[in-house]
């Protein structure tokens, strides 16, 4: 629920809008100046920031929408120097997030590597200082699979792994005590996969057959559990497939197969994955 300062911001901004007086971009600019001193203020404007970098992220406007997560950060930055509240922590983490994010997308491998490994120092601290606090594991799993998806994309596998390595370790420890979390369960059989590909990419296909095991038993899990998604069916198909390319053991292409046949059955196979049953059926 918004606050009152944060209701009071809202108001202020779009009144002096719709009267004219300033563009969004000016208004927020006045805003700052004018909250400057106030904590919850600051807050509100952080939030306004990102508000309207995600709104520029989503017409495709990387530019503008860096400038305002720029801005947003500063601006937790100038906050988290004299103030360690975890919460603010937090923000600042999710700040360094958003504009590696922004940075990545717009082709600057090293900026989006910066504020991935800043956003990973402060999270590191802080899962330190409070072992038990979820949010800050969390917080540890994606700030690795972030870096591992970076460095996998330049070719860094060396690093790639080390990174998908550390992510599946702070996933299973959270999964710990929360074994139920459905998205904590498809994280870590992403990580495993992604793993798995690296040390089939090594020539070690050893590894990348127990990667790809690793995630095929949570996969067959997360589908006893909903066996009408398609997405949770395909996600099998892929395992079985990956599987067999390590050691080219046909039961697991045959498996890949079978479940392909039961989703077109059921007219859940797309147009694609039939071309790739049409593939693997003639192997067999």
């Amino acid at each position: 629920m918004a606050s009152n300062f944060e209701n009071s911001f809202a108001i202020i901004q779009n009144d002096m809008m719709v009267d004219g007086l300033f563009s969004s971009d000016t208004t927020t600019d006045f805003i700052s100046q004018i909250s400057s001193i106030n904590t919850e203020w600051q807050k509100a404007l952080v939030d306004n920031y990102n508000i309207q970098g995600d709104q520029y992220m989503l017409k495709g406007d990387i530019k503008n929408a860096q400038k305002m997560y720029q801005s947003s950060l500063n601006i937790l930055r100038s906050m988290a120097n004299s103030n360690t509240d975890p919460k603010l922590q937090m923000d600042l983490t999710d700040s360094y997030d958003k504009m590696g994010d922004n940075y990545l997308q717009s082709g600057d491998i090293e900026k989006a590597k910066e504020m991935y490994k800043n956003a990973l120092k402060i999270r590191i601290m802080y899962s330190y200082l409070d072992q038990n606090d979820s949010e800050w594991q969390k917080g540890l799993s994606i700030s690795y699979g972030k870096l591992g998806d970076l460095y996998l994309s330049n070719g860094k596998l060396s690093d790639a792994k080390e990174m998908f390595a550390k992510a599946i370790t702070a996933v299973q420890k959270l999964i710990i005590s929360q074994p139920s979390d459905i998205e904590l369960q498809e994280t870590l059989s992403m990580d495993y996969e992604k793993l798995g590909d690296i040390f089939l990419e090594e020539g070690d296909n050893k590894n990348a057959k127990e990667m790809y095991k690793s995630s095929l038993k949570i996969n067959q899990k997360l589908h006893s559990y909903n066996k009408l998604d398609a997405e949770l069916e395909r996600n099998l198909w892929i395992s079985n497939f990956k599987i067999f390319t390590t050691d080219y053991d046909y039961s697991y292409l045959e498996k890949a197969v079978d479940i392909m046949k039961d989703m077109q059955k059921k007219g859940i196979l797309s147009l694609v994955d039939q071309e790739y049953l049409k593939q693997f059926s003639s192997l067999l």
